[in-house]
């Protein structure tokens, strides 16, 4: 997850206190596959409603991104994908740009997303800066100590994460990438200590250890190095950095099954959720020594889906660790695909009939008595019809719960928002924005 968007997750965490969890009730499968479904579904209500969806209170298209991939994995909701796509057409520039200046993990995703719809990246709307391909080549920095670095934003927070979905964008487009930017990612790979094999976002001076900074909230990082093993992966390159980044991710993987983002938070789904597409990307999912916790990572991931004891409309998404089981975008966009069983670089599924939702309806029952005496007996349970999630379209989905906190409480949160906000003002914005 994002480092601006989990430290003011982790402040509402700290603030809320004790019984907000997550997913109150069972979810609504233990099939990872049928749990993509049904978190598309939700996805495709949602951009019903807007294009492109919200994320933290404003239009979001890193996480539009994200979840349209999700959607095309799965082959549910064709309709709201192709709106999209249109969207994405029509409104390039700023959609790929942040801050006037082209973002290369955006364009990395819209190019990973040309491709699965069978759409030419080299020509996404009209006009110049068509080549979205060329346009990401072009933001690879070719001077100075980040050489090979995409982009020209401040990499603290999502260096190595833009650079890995970077490079598999390059291969999704049949495109060698610059050696430099490979040379770049395996340079930055935490080399000593217990964290050898991790990332951290950026490292500034690569003669000094990888260490956690709790107040800036950078450190050996499951999103940087789940983003690094995708994209070498991709590119057939750093056999033994990938290794050693998987040995890392056992070595950090909590008893729950999951991960946090940084040591001394919580685990969560949007984490998790890379984790299992970087292990998808090398085979490694079904490795054992990811599977030796109280539950795999797919069940921990899991855990986060919103059942049939959530409203209709929010049935199907995944919801964030002290939220209040409100439904999460972020969370939703981020882990269908992993669910799916899908990684980065992916063919697309064959697009299905109807948008699957959980079945909430109760099992009915008759009771017949026999013409001879004896107790009564009852006939095999039958299902109802299947309610479609989202039929009833619902408000805007909820970054934090409405519920819950008292005035007071959201007074206090408010102001360590604020604190959190300034220690964080380094110059980046949250991954979801990446």
């Amino acid at each position: 997850m994002g480092a601006i968007a989990a430290a003011v997750l982790a402040v509402a965490s700290l603030l809320a206190g004790p019984g907000l969890g997550h997913a109150a009730a069972a979810p609504p499968t233990q099939d990872g596959p049928t749990a993509a479904e049904f978190a598309s579904t939700w996805l495709a209500a949602q951009l019903v409603a807007q294009i492109p969806m919200q994320n933290f209170g404003g239009p979001d298209w890193g996480v539009t991104l994200d979840a349209t991939l999700g959607m095309v994995a799965t082959g549910v909701g064709g309709a709201q994908v192709d709106a999209v796509w249109s969207a994405l057409a029509a409104q390039r520039d700023t959609a790929l740009a942040s801050e006037g200046v082209d973002n290369p993990g955006r364009l990395a995703r819209a190019i990973l997303l040309a491709e699965v719809l069978g759409e030419d990246p080299r020509a996404v709307g009209s006009g110049p800066g068509a080549d979205l391909v060329a346009r990401l080549a072009a933001t690879m920095r070719t001077e100075g100590p980040d050489t090979g670095l995409f982009g020209s934003a401040n990499p603290t927070y999502d260096g190595a994460y833009r650079q890995g979905y970077a490079l598999a964008a390059f291969v999704a487009a049949g495109v060698d990438p610059d050696q430099r930017a490979v040379d770049w990612l395996l340079g930055q790979q935490c080399d000593a200590g217990a964290d050898a094999g991790a990332w951290m976002q950026h490292r500034t001076d690569l003669s000094a250890p990888c260490a956690v900074d709790a107040v800036m909230f950078v450190g050996p990082d499951t999103n940087a190095t789940s983003a690094a093993i995708t994209g070498l992966a991709a590119v057939e390159a750093g056999a033994d950095a990938i290794e050693a980044a998987l040995d890392w991710l056992d070595r950090v993987q909590r008893s729950d099954g999951g991960w946090e983002q940084v040591a001394g938070y919580d685990t969560e789904p949007n984490s998790t959720a890379l984790v299992i597409q970087s292990l998808l990307a090398v085979g490694a999912a079904d490795d054992p020594r990811f599977a030796d916790r109280a539950a795999s990572p797919l069940g921990f991931l899991l855990s986060f889906q919103l059942g049939c004891a959530a409203p209709v409309a929010d049935r199907g998404a995944f919801t964030f660790p002290d939220s209040n089981d409100a439904p999460n975008g972020y969370a939703t966009a981020q882990a269908v695909s992993a669910a799916a069983g899908v990684p980065v670089l992916f063919e697309p599924a064959d697009a299905i009939d109807a948008l699957p939702a959980p079945d909430c309806n109760p099992a009915t029952t008759t009771t017949t008595v026999p013409a001879t005496t004896g107790p009564p007996t009852t006939a095999t349970p039958t299902s109802g019809p299947t309610e479609v999630l989202g039929a009833t379209q619902g408000p805007p989905a909820r970054e934090l719960a409405l519920t819950g906190p008292t005035s007071e409480l959201l007074a206090g949160l408010g102001a360590a928002l604020l604190v959190a906000g300034l220690a964080l003002l380094a110059g980046s914005r949250r991954r979801g924005d990446t």
